[in-house]
């Protein structure tokens, strides 16, 4: 669940860049962009403009910890973004303050990026600090990121033999838990990939490589904004997603101060599908080679689930278009004979029925659709759903899984949970009308569920997004006067235009 925007603050720790293009100048802007706070600490004051580097200098170990001092006076802030660390010394004080406060469990989360040398090669670490940042302060940080050339530095290797996967693999071996890998300094691509490891398993999100657009600070930039995108509340690979946008963005909108590199652009951050990445695919899931079959409409209207015969006999009674049978049981006779009479009672009805889980089953039977969580449409077989024309509706928790939701171009997406809900604990997952009304716009053209803690009390709110359907649990099935509720939902979404016909 997302934060309040007003309560969100991170620390930036890093170079000052007196043409504003990168370092802490960098740092406030791009948290600015996500609405966040950004409080800095200046680690070095370097004399740069757009054509390179021209000195480094570094601040006294002293005024670096008085700076830390006086800010942790007002509180301790979500997030520490760390830049550029000058020297040793440095390394060393902010490795020692981190490990106290990791001792009394109020360290904050870290994401390190490891500023060592800049977009036009100029060098802006000592050598000596390599080894302090490796043996101290790695294994208090919780995200690295890191483009091509620091990766290698961190790994102590050289480049000219590797490719993508030996870097992961080096990177893996690093004593932290997620690192980043950026792709705008990898060799020989046409596309921008970055790889995120969590705990060793890598994510990969891709952006077209604009060949003749250059910008100073997007290293800078992509770390802070996954930083303030954290302290936000955004799960790592939502945090990702955002970030790796931010920056596109930026390199679509340059502008330049005098006639070297440009800066990046853009005040904020916009949601439109063509500037967001597209989920690159890793792993055994595969896109089949079409579409699923398409939902014979738009909008899905009320759409309950429910765990019985008898329930699912009882709303299509009242008219219920859409609706899903969702049984929790491994005796695959007595499932099978159940998900065989639903179909038979939906189709009767001209209803249209989806099973949750259950793929081949619904395909036995001839189902409408069957629905697939995240996990699951790693083992179905996406392939033979598709070919069966059995419709296939995805749930998703977030930017990152509605990526990969799009990858797989299913019948219709739910997103969820947009409410706290009853029938199960979706803690972190809480997604809220402000969210929802973007992940909405990013998925426009597809039929969109909204799912998780809805009821007759905030189904306005979930359809002025511009969600086509919502999906409903508790509100009904825990109703006292079900029927009341059903007529007065499907009112509600009659009265925002809302047609299931």
């Amino acid at each position: 669940m997302t934060k309040d925007n007003s309560k969100s603050h991170i620390w930036a720790i890093g170079g000052s860049d007196c043409c504003a293009g990168a370092g802490i100048q960098a740092d406030v802007k791009a948290a600015q962009k996500l609405e966040v706070y950004c409080s800095t600490v200046v680690t070095a004051l370097t004399v740069q403009n757009s054509h390179g580097v021209q000195a480094i200098n570094p601040v006294s170990t002293e005024v670096f910890s008085q700076q830390i001092d006086a800010l942790q006076k007002d509180g301790l802030p979500d997030v520490i973004k760390v830049g550029l660390l000058a020297t040793k010394e440095q390394v060393l004080c902010l490795t020692d303050w981190l490990f106290c406060l990791a001792r009394e469990s109020i360290k904050p989360l870290i994401v390190l990026d490891p500023v060592t040398v800049a977009s036009d090669g100029s060098h802006l670490t000592l050598d000596d600090t390599r080894e302090a940042l490796k043996s101290h302060l790695l294994p208090l940080v919780d995200v690295v990121t890191a483009n091509w050339q620091e990766a290698l530095w961190l790994c102590e290797c050289q480049g000219n033999n590797l490719d993508v996967a030996m870097v992961l693999k080096l990177l893996a071996t690093l004593p932290v838990r997620h690192v980043l890998l950026k792709g705008g300094h990898q060799p020989q691509q046409d596309k921008c990939v970055d790889w995120l490891l969590t705990d060793g398993q890598p994510s990969a999100l891709s952006l077209p490589h604009l060949a003749d657009s250059r910008a100073h600070g997007t290293g800078c930039t992509l770390a802070t904004a996954l930083s303030a995108a954290l302290a936000k509340g955004y799960p790592l690979k939502d945090a990702f997603v955002l970030a790796k946008s931010l920056v596109y963005q930026g390199l679509l909108q340059t502008h330049k101060i005098g006639c070297g590199v440009a800066k990046l652009g853009v005040k904020s951050l916009q949601y439109r599908r063509e500037w967001f990445p597209e989920y690159l695919s890793i792993s055994k899931l595969r896109c089949p080679s079409a579409p699923f079959a398409s939902c014979d409409t738009q909008h899905l209207g009320l759409y309950p689930v429910v765990d019985s015969i008898a329930w699912l006999k009882r709303l299509l009674n009242l008219g219920v278009n859409t609706i899903q049978l969702r049984i929790k049981q491994r005796e695959r006779q007595t499932l099978s004979s159940q998900i065989q009479q639903a179909s038979m009672l939906a189709k009767a009805a001209g209803a249209r029925l989806f099973i949750n889980d259950y793929w081949q089953l619904a395909i036995e039977h001839g189902c409408y659709g069957v629905h697939l969580g995240q996990e699951d449409i790693e083992d179905a077989d996406l392939n033979l759903i598709q070919a069966s024309g059995v419709r296939l509706g995805v749930s998703t928790h977030g930017y990152f899984e509605l990526l990969r939701a799009l990858y797989l171009r299913p019948s219709y997406i739910a997103i969820g949970a947009i409410f706290s809900t009853t029938t199960k604990n979706m803690s972190g997952q809480l997604q809220g009308i402000a969210k929802l009304k973007c992940l909405v716009q990013l998925a426009q053209g597809y039929p969109l569920v909204a799912i998780g803690g809805i009821n007759i009390d905030n189904i306005a709110s979930v359809l002025s997004t511009g969600v086509g359907s919502v999906a409903v649990v508790s509100a009904i099935t825990k109703a006292e006067h079900p029927e009341q509720v059903v007529c007065a939902l499907q009112a509600q979404l009659r009265s925002q235009g809302v047609s299931d016909e």
